[in-house]
């Protein structure tokens, strides 16, 4: 938050009033700290009222929405398509499935000529009602919810690609999938196994080609 400045006191010295007047300096009161503060407060929720789903966004590219408990509930009651993952903000699961939400949210803005899907965060602790509702029990919890009825549910993080191919089976029609596959296939593509994996799968199937 910004912090008040000091200002120049008229409080004089004894002895030396104008001395006083150079160096003394008053300690800002919570009056002041609390006008200082206000016009930015007021900025952001006058931008959060402007588009009631999403809070203020760092980018304009930036499609992922926000929910407070509140656009949340409204949202989830209207019974929409969307992908909704419940979160904390000191999860640290959470943080990493952030930026892959992100990336989810611009894919399906891609498809939004033909298909309508939401991606939305909210924290878990705002809204416990609803987490309890859905039977969050574990962060990051995201469900995939098709005409406000959940068809698939998924407890840890994964990477964009398996987030779009997910949204892609449960929430897109052949006509929504085939178009984001032509428009972005990049989500689509074989994902390599790691070193790691294809030592494993070699132990685990001798004979089979890797």
């Amino acid at each position: 938050m910004p912090l008040a400045s000091s200002l120049t006191s008229a409080r004089a010295l004894r002895g030396d009033a104008a001395a006083a007047r150079a160096s003394s300096r008053r300690r800002p009161s919570a009056r002041d700290a609390s006008s200082s503060s206000l016009l930015p407060s007021a900025r952001r929720i006058a931008r959060g009222r402007s588009s009631p789903a999403v809070r203020a966004s760092g980018s304009p590219f930036d499609k992922l929405e926000i929910w407070d408990a509140e656009r949340a509930e409204c949202a989830l009651a209207e019974g929409g398509t969307a992908v909704v993952s419940f979160g904390t903000t000191w999860c640290g699961p959470c943080a990493v499935l952030k930026p892959e939400l992100e990336q989810l949210a611009r894919a399906m803005d891609d498809v939004r000529a033909v298909a309508d899907v939401v991606v939305a965060k909210l924290d878990a602790e705002e809204a416990p009602a609803l987490a309890s509702a859905h039977a969050v029990g574990a962060y990051p919890t995201t469900l995939w919810l098709r005409e406000g009825a959940e068809v698939h549910r998924l407890e840890g993080s994964l990477p964009a690609s398996a987030l779009v191919q997910l949204t892609a089976m449960h929430l897109l029609d052949a006509e929504a999938e085939e178009f984001l596959r032509a428009e972005q296939p990049k989500w689509f593509a074989p994902t390599p196994l790691e070193p790691m994996e294809m030592a494993s799968a070699s132990r685990a199937a001798p004979g089979m080609l890797i």
